[in-house]
């Protein structure tokens, strides 16, 4: 299933830009447009959830914080609706009132704005050191300290240099997890959901 999320993303922001485009020329414009704008803030939403599910509840918590993804859908949506008005709007010659010419140029411009947005969201949200990943590390970083001086003191676990949990937050290279693209910093939070565990309560990572 996990397989299935990166393309069906990538449609999903296709599609919103497809109606996007369509909205403008049929004066519904505005009505998609806060639809959109609604679906990346409820990101930003979701990933601050996902900080407050954190030092505690790492898994929950990466799996808020993969929400985060809805911003760069929607700059994607908007992209590939800008692409395709261009095409439509202002490469045609104002002459040509053809159906068949302008759909094929639609179609065509559909379809190329498609690949882009499917390769854009896939780096923007899958990769190691993409916009997503980067956010979702800073955020465990910002929880799991060497020195009890994060954004939060009160919530944040102070770890001991060379312990598990620091190397598998502070670490690009552990057990066999290297970088923090989506699929490992899914196995970070599961390993470290799992040193917790056998942590006693209120001591320190060590």
């Amino acid at each position: 299933m996990s397989d299935l999320l990166p393309p069906l993303r990538a449609l999903l922001a296709a599609l919103a830009g497809v109606l996007l485009a369509r909205a403008w020329f049929t004066e519904d414009f505005i009505p998609i447009l806060l639809i959109v704008i609604g679906v990346a803030l409820l990101g930003f939403v979701l990933e601050g959830i996902g900080g407050r599910l954190l030092p505690d509840h790492p898994v929950a918590a990466a799996y808020f914080s993969e929400f985060s993804v809805f911003v760069p859908m929607a700059g994607a949506a908007f992209a590939s609706a800008a692409a395709t008005v261009v095409t439509i709007k202002y490469t045609l010659p104002s002459s040509i009132t053809d159906p068949i010419v302008t759909e094929t140029t639609a179609a065509l411009s559909g379809g190329l704005t498609t690949f882009l947005t499917a390769a854009f969201v896939s780096n923007i949200g899958d990769k190691d050191f993409s916009w997503v990943s980067n956010r979702i590390k800073k955020q465990f970083r910002s929880f799991f300290v060497r020195e009890t001086s994060p954004t939060d003191p009160r919530r944040a676990i102070e770890v001991e240099a060379g312990s598990a949990i620091e190397q598998l937050v502070h670490s690009d290279f552990y057990r066999g997890l290297s970088g923090w693209d989506r699929e490992t910093r899914l196995e970070r939070a599961k390993a470290i959901a799992d040193e917790l565990a056998h942590l006693p309560r209120g001591s320190s990572a060590t």
